[in-house]
């Protein structure tokens, strides 16, 4: 069963991952085949535990109850494959790739 975050929940977390410096981002863990779901990256698992400390909404709890864990070399991402990617959260790589794509097709312009 795949979550979908109401605005609501997505604005309370985006305040609590501000409060730490972090943010959220698509992610495709471990077994997911390329499915992207959500995921949030930190420094490391104490502010997973502050996280999941400082979110008190119970709708919000209960959504991201089933977290994954991955190392990123210096931090860790959380991801919840059971929860899509809110509207609007872009994966910087992405982004890059949109850039580079726009450059090369200006390059054929010329």
């Amino acid at each position: 069963m795949t979550t979908t975050l109401t605005t609501k929940q997505t604005e309370l977390l985006e305040q609590h991952l501000d409060d730490l410096g972090a943010e959220m981002r698509p992610y495709s863990g471990r077994a997911m085949y390329g499915e992207k779901c959500l995921g949030i990256t930190l420094d490391d698992m104490a502010d997973a535990f502050r996280l999941a400390l400082l979110i008190s909404d119970d709708d919000l709890a209960v959504a991201l109850m089933s977290p994954e864990f991955d190392s990123m070399g210096r931090g860790i991402i959380v991801y919840f494959p059971d929860v899509e990617v809110p509207e609007g959260v872009t994966d910087e790589d992405d982004e890059d790739d949109e850039d580079d794509e726009d450059d090369e097709d200006d390059e054929d312009e010329e």
